[in-house]
């Protein structure tokens, strides 16, 4: 089984030697090889250098390299003009006009992220010793569990999810213990409180991770299954990011109530919640620790894309029978 790397540290750099790909400190020392046979995509985030012998043979062996900005925004992608994914592309386009594929898919990522909001939820009462206040909630959250199960229609989903939403939210500022801070519902555009503010960067950068995963498979990021496909938005990332929210949920906690970010790190701009540049480096540091640090949950992630990739193949030999 192919891995994929993820290089963050600033001033590494990559070379070829003996057939193995080597990773170097910006003093020289070798820190770790790779057989290059055993790398499926390499992702390259800010300042990482790769030398010409090792690009030549990332191309040649077909292995894509992605680059990124270090806040995660996808830059371009290194790609062998003899890539045999092409057809995956085109495959996606197509699967994804048929209703039912849109519908079994979605499916799957929203019952992954009610399990996990719902667990989430459970932890913050338990911990703060309101179990018992948890089982009318645990209730709506099931029967609403029972109603995607028994959903068979696209344009229903989109209400379903919207109600165990308001559900998780509505619960989910209880157990804010920053006094500096407060959430009573979740408000995107523009975001009304800070809470709000720092949960849309989380997501911002997440997406932005999920987005260059997607441009290493030679998917369309674009193109998604569940999110209404509008112009210049990734909304296959957005589709697939939906049971990994909240992990950036349990970040903005963590930043809020250790009170490592404070009332200070946010500032009015134009009549926006904007975070300044010290809340920014702060969320980011926490982002690579407990999310792109973590390999359970990176693995959980390839996973679920590598489950949509499988399904976008066999749903594509079925439509052509």
């Amino acid at each position: 089984m192919k891995i994929n790397l993820y290089l963050y540290t600033q001033g590494l750099s990559l070379g070829l030697k003996d057939g193995e790909i080597y990773v170097k400190s910006v003093e020289g020392e070798i820190l770790k090889t790779y057989p290059s046979c055993l790398i499926g995509i390499i992702y390259v985030y800010g300042n990482i250098y790769l030398t010409t012998q090792l690009i030549k043979h990332l191309l040649k062996n077909e292995i894509p390299v992605v680059f990124l900005s270090t806040k995660g925004d996808y830059i371009g992608s290194l790609l062998s003009i003899t890539n045999k994914k092409h057809l995956l592309k085109y495959r996606q386009w197509e699967v994804f006009k048929d209703e039912q594929t849109k519908i079994f898919l979605t499916k799957e990522i929203l019952f992954k992220k009610f399990e996990k909001q719902k667990e989430f939820l459970y932890q913050q009462y338990k911990n703060s010793n309101k179990i018992d206040d948890f089982s009318y909630l645990k209730k709506e959250l099931e029967n609403t569990f029972l109603e995607l199960k028994r959903c068979h229609q696209f344009e229903k989903l989109n209400g379903i999810e919207g109600y165990f939403s308001r559900l998780y939210f509505s619960n989910l500022g209880k157990f804010i213990k920053n006094p500096d801070f407060y959430f009573y519902e979740r408000s995107k555009y523009p975001p009304k409180d800070e809470f709000n503010s720092l949960l849309s960067f989380g997501y911002t950068l997440l997406v932005n991770f999920i987005t260059g995963l997607i441009f290493g498979q030679n998917l369309d990021p674009y193109i998604g299954f569940y999110h209404k496909n509008d112009y210049n938005r990734p909304n296959l990332a957005l589709d697939i990011m939906e049971p990994f929210r909240v992990y950036i949920d349990r970040i903005c906690f963590s930043l809020v109530n250790l009170k490592i970010l404070k009332k200070e790190n946010f500032k009015k701009e134009n009549g926006l919640i904007l975070i300044d540049d010290n809340g920014i480096k702060e969320i980011s540091k926490k982002f690579q620790k407990d999310f792109l640090n973590n390999k359970h949950i990176v693995d959980n992630l390839e996973k679920t894309l590598s489950f949509v990739i499988k399904t976008i193949n066999e749903k594509a030999t079925v439509l052509s029978l």
